[in-house]
């Protein structure tokens, strides 16, 4: 079972309180902290004070000057003491039963650090004191006290003590609650809401009707996880995308609605296939982000449509003339997304631009490092991050991100792609070209337009250094890109880069390259050979910070290296896309990589065919306490900023090949903080998954994730826990797996459907003969919020009979045929039959009527 999680910031939501604790006020007072359970030294071991882990910037706490470490004993007088388990809802209800507005008295602990200097006896200054997680940090240097006073005696005298003081908190308002109604659910996602259920939810529904607990249908337990997580969604800001909305508001809708996105994304596979590059496949992906993101796409253009030179250009002018209008027609593209870009971030002021292009990087750095943006000790980094994420960015809008990627997108049409390649053959036969500054090779044209330099290389070893240029089409040859080539960024809004042939290697040791884009568009194309991809910077390969970019390579077996933010990923508006046609491909990343988005962003990594290994770790050590074991928050994962800014939607979509996917903590079809994240394996290959702490489809606070498997022989492992299907605090989570002989090896606890903090787990294995190392369908603890959760466990067979046993449950918690329930709820049905194969017969033979 993982650690007790601090409880979100801003107190624990409502829920109904013990018959002793007070009711809550009309407009309940919001004091604004984090906390966990804190057993208090030399009392009862069974009851708990609350410590504060955690204080939200403007808060009630803030301004009382609560910090990090203190200890809370009472309220108004009133004991906070309590059972561990109860501690933060009784204290929750305590600050619940005052109005915003009350003046109310806590009674504080603050384990105070008092020290002093003395050099030969005598005091080196006043005593001091200091408190909180960074106390230690304030005691001076003793050996460099020593140098300074050589050959007298330098002493420091400490005492760590509890010192207790009454501070007055004046309660606000939860700064994210809206006092708008939620808009009708339908009205969200309307052809999600017009969809039958899947066939496994309407399956649940039914379960959960002849099932009981207490006397009562398991129905109820639903209807009270749903109307809490209704609940929560009254909290509002303005990252919140509709489709996150909608689902959380309705969550056994999420598995229809994972299969409904993986078709569509799908589709943009389908529609590239044994067609290079074509831009049907790119322009779907961008049609399904921009889906998501709530941000209409429409047409690419407004005015003079993007026309490229006639076929027979050459034929008629001459291979010089040919090369010129295929100029024009890049040229025409990159400024029509460079004036999307342009639109898309008017709303800020040039003082605001300037402070997003310097202070953006430093965000996504700091958040890579795991860190809680809102809580950062450094107060002024604090405050412009606030800014951005407040104030900013939720200015820009998105959607003319996706359109300028879209114009830029006519630049992988497989027509115009085969007539530029003719008519660069042509040039470089006619002995046109020359060599270029920058680079080791020949250039066989150069031109200009209002965004930067337009350069055809030819199908020589091109070793591109130095080269300053907005596009680059390279006819062939084993080339080196080595400069910043197809990629945007400020001063540079819109970027191509084309290669058309050869085994290429593209390297990168500044930030943002490989088809990347910081505030703006970029686009890189890579039609054939065993490629090679490689960064030790940040944003690389595919990857957008406020930006829209999209790395295509059609065909290879091609190898991908990169650090954070790679593969795929997208963080703080945009979209990141890297689309595999084909090969078998290797991607290695450290971090937020192969499918990442973070604040109004998709991040997705889409592959066709293959024989795939995905892995990510190894960059930032796990901060649970395991040796050996990593962060990875990749593999089709959707992060948030807690407490500052809603998550968008991460996706790793694979379709095809015996593949293998590997991560660290966070990984593998998940959600943090309001996001949603997935990973889609759609091929019948025998597939290996390997994670560790929450993965494999996995939610926390507040959040989604889905992991779908359409089919083979699959093994999953995890070696900690909170794995396949786990969902919690305020979470849904749905695992779908839809046959094969299956082996389930999950760390210990908390997996194989598994649900806390009033989440919903959805685990459904359709089929096979399959093996589950973990006592499935867990539920509880409570204790952030009161109430219950719901996990639900399904694996079905094929023999509506009954006959024979197909499933091993090695630790019990279930037989083959049977069902039961169990914990704080836990549903585990194995049943015989296919889901449509379920019959009122069968739910009788094993619920009764």
């Amino acid at each position: 079972t993982p650690p007790p999680a601090p409880a979100p910031a801003g107190d624990p939501a409502p829920a109904p309180p013990p018959a002793d604790d007070p009711a809550p006020a009309e407009r309940p007072g919001f004091l604004g902290v984090a906390m966990a359970p804190w057993p208090l030294p030399g009392e009862d071991p069974a009851v708990a004070a609350v410590t504060v882990t955690g204080v939200v910037p403007g808060s009630a706490a803030e301004r009382a000057g609560l910090r990090p470490g203190d200890v809370i004993l009472a309220v108004e007088g009133r004991p906070v003491r309590f059972a561990p388990g109860e501690a933060l809802g009784r204290f929750g209800a305590l600050v619940r039963a005052y109005p915003v507005g009350a003046e109310v008295r806590l009674l504080v602990r603050r384990r105070t650090l008092s020290f002093r200097t003395y050099v030969d006896e005598e005091p080196l200054g006043p005593p001091r004191d200091a408190s909180g997680p960074g106390a230690g940090d304030a005691l001076p240097d003793v050996g460099a006290l020593a140098q300074e006073h050589e050959g007298r005696l330098v002493s420091l005298r400490a005492r760590l003590q509890g010192q207790e003081a009454e501070v007055t908190a004046t309660l606000g308002e939860r700064p994210d609650q809206t006092r708008r109604p939620l808009p009708p659910n339908e009205t969200l996602r309307p052809d999600l809401a017009a969809a039958p259920l899947d066939p496994a939810a309407a399956l649940t529904l039914r379960l959960l009707e002849r099932a009981r607990v207490d006397g009562a249908p398991l129905r109820a337990v639903y209807d009270e996880v749903r109307a809490r997580l209704e609940q929560d969604e009254a909290n509002d800001d303005p990252w919140r995308l509709r489709t996150v909305r909608f689902l959380k508001r309705d969550p056994l809708r999420l598995p229809g609605a994972t299969r409904a996105l993986a078709r569509a994304l799908e589709g943009a596979l389908v529609a590239s296939e044994g067609v290079p590059g074509s831009p049907s496949g790119l322009l779907g992906a961008i049609q399904a982000s921009g889906q998501l993101l709530d941000a209409g796409v429409g047409s690419v253009v407004s005015g003079a449509p993007l026309l490229p030179p006639p076929a027979d250009l050459r034929a008629r002018a001459g291979p010089q003339a040919a090369l010129e209008a295929h100029a024009r027609f890049v040229g025409d593209c990159l400024e029509r997304a460079a004036e999307l870009v342009g639109g898309a971030l008017s709303s800020l002021e040039p003082e605001e631009r300037a402070a997003v292009e310097r202070d953006l990087p430093d965000l996504a750095r700091l958040f890579a490092t795991g860190r809680y943006v809102h809580d950062d000790e450094d107060l002024a980094r604090r405050e412009r991050n606030r800014r951005l994420l407040v104030d900013l960015l939720p200015r820009v809008e998105r959607g003319g991100l996706l359109r300028a990627l879209a114009a830029l997108a006519r630049l992988s049409d497989p027509a115009w792609l085969a007539s530029v390649r003719a008519d660069l053959a042509a040039a470089e036969a006619a002995g046109l070209g020359a060599q270029a500054p920058y680079t080791h090779g020949k250039v066989l044209h150069q031109a200009a337009c209002k965004v930067g330099a337009i350069v055809f290389g030819s199908s020589e070893d091109n070793d591109y250094y130095g080269l300053d240029a907005a596009a680059v089409i390279d006819l062939g040859g084993d080339d080196v890109y080595r400069a910043r080539l197809g990629a945007a960024g400020p001063g540079r809004p819109a970027a191509v880069l084309i290669d058309l042939g050869g085994d290429d290697r593209y390297l990168a040791t500044e930030d943002v390259a490989h088809g990347s884009a910081f505030l703006g568009a970029a686009l890189l194309v890579d039609l054939e050979g065993d490629d090679v991809y490689a960064s030790s910077a940040d944003f690389a390969q595919g990857t957008a910070l406020c930006g829209a970019a999209a790395l295509v390579d059609v065909a290879g077996d091609d190898h991908y290296r990169g650090r954070a933010y790679a593969q795929g990923a997208a963080f703080a508006q945009g979209l990141g896309l890297l689309l595999d046609l084909g090969g078998n491909d290797r991607h290695d990343a450290g971090l937020h990589a192969q499918g990442f988005g973070g604040p109004g962003a998709v991040g997705a990594l889409l592959a066709q065919g293959g024989d795939d290994r995905y892995f990510a770790g190894g960059l930032v050590p796990c901060t649970y306490g395991e040796v050996g074991t990593f962060h990875a928050m990749s593999q089709g994962v959707g992060m948030g900023v807690r407490h500052l800014a809603s998550g968008g939607v991460g996706v790793l979509l694979d379709r095809g090949g015996d593949d293998r996917y590997e991560a660290g903590n966070f990984a593998q079809g998940g959600g943090y903080f309001y996001a949603w994240g997935l990973l889609l394996d759609l091929g019948h290959g025998d597939d290996r998954y390997e994670g560790s702490r929450y993965s494999l489809g996995f939610a926390a606070h507040q959040a989604l994730g889905s992991l779908l498997d359409a089919g083979g022989d699959d093994r999953y492992r995890g070696w900690v826990g909170a794995q396949a299907s786990a969902a919690w605090d305020l979470c849904a989570t749905v695992f779908l797996d839809d046959g094969g002989d299956d082996v389930h090896e999950p760390g210990p606890g908390f997996s194989v459907g598994a649900s806390a903090h009033n989440g919903l787990s959805l685990f459904v294995d359709a089929g096979g003969r399959d093996r589950y190392g973990a006592e499935p369908a867990r539920a509880g603890p409570n204790d952030y919020h009161g109430g219950r959760s719901l996990s639900v466990f399904l694996d079905l067979g094929a023999d509506p009979d009954g006959g024979g046993t197909t499933d091993h449950y090695l630790h019990g918690g279930l037989e083959d045929g049977q069902a039961r329930v169990a914990g704080e709820v836990g549903l585990a049905v194995d049943l015989p039959a296919p889901v449509d194969g379920v019959d009122d017969a069968l739910l009788e033979r094993l619920f009764g009527r």
